[in-house]
């Protein structure tokens, strides 16, 4: 007895089952998953990401960056998310947050001073900024089935609440 060799459609149908991996670089045959995502200030109301929804095919990481002016000068926030989908219309968010701040130079002078005042006025321009550094880093993995996760990063006597949520479209 014989065996055939499997035909190309065959071998297609088989690529249309379940047990496909969701991490295979076949991102097409994924299911999109609808992600909701924020940042916001607790006591400013600052939202340095402001609410957004969106449609991403499974494994594709969506990277947001936005600047925050602050009293001392700026914040910088560097959002990565990536979600997964898992069995049981679970999805897996894997999330990379980083801020970059940079304050003002002002230094011993008079006029530097007087520059900033009027700036804080809205009299003048804004004064030049200083070295970024690093202000804060956090990362995780978290799992969802479209309730929303959350996450407090604390800096400089504010507090910003990164809030997720994400669910499967398909299956």
């Amino acid at each position: 007895m014989a065996l055939a060799p499997a035909t190309a459609a065959s071998a297609h149908e088989s690529r249309d089952s379940l047990s496909v991996g969701v991490t295979a670089d076949e991102r097409d045959e994924l299911w999109p998953v609808k992600i909701s995502l924020e940042i916001v200030g607790e006591r400013s109301g600052a939202a340095p990401l402001s609410r957004r929804t969106l449609v991403v095919p499974g494994g594709g990481r969506l990277t947001f960056d936005n600047v925050v002016h602050t009293p001392q000068g700026q914040r910088r926030f560097e959002l990565e998310v990536t979600p997964r989908q898992h069995p049981q219309r679970a999805v897996e968010i894997e999330w990379r947050l980083r801020v970059v701040e940079s304050r003002y130079e002002l230094g011993p002078r008079l006029s530097a001073w007087r520059a900033y005042v009027l700036h804080r006025l809205g009299m003048g321009p804004r004064p030049q900024l200083g070295r970024a550094y690093l202000a804060a880093a956090r990362a995780d993995i978290v799992t969802t089935r479209g309730e929303p996760v959350e996450a407090a990063i604390r800096l400089g006597g504010e507090t910003y609440h990164l809030r997720l949520a994400a669910r499967t479209t398909g299956g």
